[in-house]
């Protein structure tokens, strides 16, 4: 409503040029726990990245550069990191812009592991791709699968997490899991 603007004050910025960089999102592919966290993402171009900056935390809402500054190399789509936590513990990724080695991406959704708790094994598929105008969430990132790992964290079960087309293209075995939590939020029947 206009009436909501009678308290604004306009600003402006002293010595800003051009537009923000368009620096793309990075995707996780999976996170599986093992002797270390185990990070797989989908491929980012050295052109659209300088390289990737990992944030991690324990399943509350403070986010840690876990790499103090440093970035893994957008040569690899994979990492071991030696997380001592056995979890819960989550992650998400941002692509820091090769223009300006300061501006980041938007995160990546967040997906995370427990482990070191039971022998059974649960891995959370995330198969919630659609948002914006397709679906009815606004937002290209979301922490659906954190939700759903710490109320499984909380019950003492062991879980990885995986995007579906990790899943689907054979890089997350389904085999080597007691249960499976597909979530699919506004994914449709097809």
């Amino acid at each position: 409503k206009l009436s909501n603007l009678a308290a604004y004050t306009p600003r402006y910025y002293i010595n800003m040029e051009g537009s923000p960089p368009n620096v793309p999102r990075p995707e996780l592919a999976s996170v599986i726990a093992d002797d270390d966290a185990l990070l797989s993402w989908w491929n980012i171009s050295k052109t659209d990245a300088l390289g990737l900056k990992v944030y991690g935390n324990g399943g509350n809402a403070v986010w840690t550069d876990l790499l103090n500054g440093g970035l893994l190399s957008t040569d690899s789509v994979h990492a071991a990191l030696d997380i001592v936590d056995q979890g819960p513990f989550f992650f998400r990724l941002h692509t820091v812009s090769p223009e300006d080695s300061i501006s980041e991406s938007r995160p990546s959704d967040s997906y995370g592991y427990n482990s070191g708790v039971q022998d059974n094994r649960i891995l959370i598929v995330d198969g919630f791709d659609r948002y914006g105008g397709t679906g009815s969430y606004p937002l290209p990132y979301h922490s659906f699968a954190q939700t759903l790992g710490l109320a499984i964290a909380a019950n003492e079960f062991s879980f990885d997490t995986a995007d579906n087309e990790a899943v689907a293209g054979g890089l997350v075995d389904l085999n080597g899991y007691d249960a499976v939590f597909w979530g699919l939020g506004d994914e449709s029947r097809i």
